[in-house]
Order: C-alpha cells, then structure tokens, then sequence
C-alpha cells in the first residue's frame, strides 16, 4: 500500500502539472471578464492527486452571450478535448444552483484534465467561503491524511467516485469523513460507508 510520502510526492507532482495549465492557457485571466475568479478545491487546498481543477466565477448577473463567445474561442483550440454545457439559467435567480456550468477536457502534459467552471450569481459566494473557511480550519495532519486516503483508494481504483462503482468516493465525502467523523485510515472508509450511501446526486 502506498506510504505518504509516495502519496505526497504524487500530489505535488499533479499539482505542478495544474499551475502549469492555469499559466499556459491564461485561465484565470480568461474568467476574469465574466466576474469575481475564485480557484477551489484540491488545487487550493494542497491536497490534489486527480487532474482536476473546480473554479468559481461569481458576478450580480450571468450573461449567456458572453460565454458562449467564449465556449467558442474553447472549441478552437487543439487541447480542448471535450466539453460539456450545463444551463442551470431555468432554476431561477433564488436557487443557489443558478447558473451555467463548463466541464473543459483538456490534453496536457500527457495527462487528460477537467477543468469545472461555475459561473454562480454573486450572493450565493458566501457558500463557498463557509466550505472554504472549513478548510482553512483543518490540520496539516489532517490535510495529509486525506492526500493518503485518496491515494490508496486510487489503488483500488475507488477513487475518483465513479457512478457505476458505489463503494467509491468523491473528494468531499472524504473530508467529511476525516473533519467530522474522525476517519483514520482506509478500513475506516468501509464501515464510514455503510452509514453514508453513495451520493447519487451529485453527478446529475
């Protein structure tokens, strides 16, 4: 079973190849007409092992127009693999799920990366920064241990969380199990499960 060290030499390893990206297709500077960039998840939070990068942009008002000027610049571009459009625009300015969202697949460094782009209205931020606040909160320790759990669930391949496989998991339920339910090592995550059923939800 791979050790921590191992484990963190990966995540750092794929956290690179992520600044890499950002930097080499101007992401954050790309975003930064549409409103307020916020970088999130595993990247931000120093416990990254998938290729994959979550980012917010918040702003009063959502313009359709605008971003598909700039789904179509996306489309031009060779690295571009895939990308997926979600409108969320029909669930109303009062649902916190307002919206639109990107998943952009990209090719590089030999690795193929999702970057998820939330385009969310301005008053729902503070979400986000209730969650992130939970994790500036959490021990380094604490951090590590969830870049290990991560990295041994991937040699079962239980992570990343796959709808066709429901005893994997996704980056949030283990968190929640080491920050709330005090979760110590993979073995943990099995009896953690039976209590927490896999969340179909969240790949609708």
């Amino acid at each position: 079973m791979i050790s921590l060290i191992e484990a963190k030499r990966k995540s750092e390893d794929v956290r690179r190849d992520a600044q890499a990206l950002l930097s080499a297709f101007k992401i954050p500077e790309m975003l930064g007409k549409f409103g307020t960039v916020f970088l999130t998840g595993s990247f931000m939070h120093g416990t990254m092992l998938k290729p994959d990068i979550d980012v917010h942009v918040y702003n009063d008002d959502i313009l359709f127009e605008p971003i598909a000027d700039f789904l179509r610049g996306l489309i031009s571009r060779p690295e571009v693999r895939r990308l997926t459009f979600n409108n969320r625009m029909n669930k109303g300015r009062d649902s916190e799920k307002y919206g639109i969202y990107l998943k952009v697949k990209y090719l590089f460094n030999d690795r193929n990366w999702n970057v998820d782009i939330h385009f969310v209205l301005d008053k729902y931020r503070h979400i986000l920064e209730a969650h992130e606040k939970e994790w500036a909160e959490l021990s380094q320790e604490k951090k590590d241990l969830i870049i290990l759990l991560k990295a041994q669930l991937a040699e079962q391949n239980l992570y990343p969380a796959s709808p066709l496989n429901k005893n994997s998991f996704y980056s949030k339920e283990i968190f929640d199990a080491v920050r709330n339910d005090g979760v110590q090592k993979i073995e943990d995550l099995s009896d953690w499960r039976k209590t927490h059923p896999f969340p179909e939800a969240h790949f609708e």
